[in-house]
């Protein structure tokens, strides 16, 4: 008989936490130096303070979140050093990146890409910074 496997649940429940705290990075739906508070998260996500930690320490570990001295969680205030290097990585890897995409693109991804291209120049008129940044996300995923 085996014992029962409520860590793989828990995993799980961390797992879908961190999927949406790393989405609402790149979207801007968390802003940098705002800070991300457990008591909060887990009345939001519906659960315990324990996977919620857990995302949020995978987040730090990878550099995404910042812990202070004191134990808070924050989004880090990026310095111009670090956006002028992240601007040049990414140059160089979504030119890469649209090249060989647009080598295996169907008429019809085309035709996606350019409704979402056209929504997010709609945005950018509108000043919708939030919807700019998930429809950028949407089209480079895409």
């Amino acid at each position: 008989m085996t014992a029962p496997r409520k860590s793989l649940e828990r995993q799980n429940l961390t797992t879908q936490i961190y999927t949406q705290l790393a989405n609402d990075l790149m979207t801007g739906a968390v802003l940098p130096g705002q800070p991300l508070l457990l008591r909060e998260l887990a009345e939001q996500f519906g659960v315990s303070q324990t996977p919620v930690r857990e995302a949020l320490l995978q987040l730090v570990s990878e550099g995404a979140l910042i812990m202070t001295p004191n134990r808070s969680i924050h989004v880090p205030q990026p310095c111009r050093e670090s956006l002028t290097e992240l601007r040049e990585l990414r140059v160089l890897l979504e030119c890469y990146a649209g090249r060989t995409a647009a080598s295996k693109a169907t008429p019809e991804l085309v035709e996606t890409l350019r409704n979402i291209h056209n929504d997010m120049m709609k945005a950018m008129k509108e000043g919708r910074s939030q919807d700019i940044l998930s429809l950028n996300k949407e089209f480079h995923f895409g």
